[in-house]
């Protein structure tokens, strides 16, 4: 039983990062006009917020947490990864700001889109 709790609390929980980057991201982005002398600011306090967020978990995994920002001027934007690893252990999740239901409701406010990547790799 103890074994089986250690386990699940060790596990990747795609819905924990998923909650954590969101979050991460709209504290950053909610409020803002895209500005492109504070973009790189941006970016990082992004990274640096769900890196920090995700390590506060204690789960045995490496983090990397990559973002990307771009003014929305109706442009198309195409991002995919490719990784080999663990299926079972390891994980991944890309986050677009704001969703698309929200950008529809907000168009006028959003100048700006983000997409984050985030990589979970297993220790263990």
């Amino acid at each position: 039983m103890e074994e089986n709790q250690n386990l699940e609390e060790n596990t990747y929980s795609q819905e924990e990062v998923d909650r954590i980057t969101q979050e991460s991201i709209e504290s950053v982005l909610k409020e803002v006009q895209y500005d492109e002398s504070k973009v790189q600011g941006w970016i990082n306090a992004i990274c640096e917020k769900v890196t920090q967020q995700l390590i506060e978990l204690g789960k045995p995994y490496k983090y990397i947490v990559h973002c990307m920002i771009m003014q929305r001027n109706g442009a198309g934007a195409f991002v995919t990864t490719s990784q080999w690893w663990d299926t079972v252990a390891d994980g991944q999740i890309i986050i677009s700001w704001p969703k698309d239901k929200q950008a529809k409701q907000e168009q006028q406010k959003n100048t700006l889109h983000c997409i984050c990547s985030v990589f979970a790799v297993s220790m263990i």
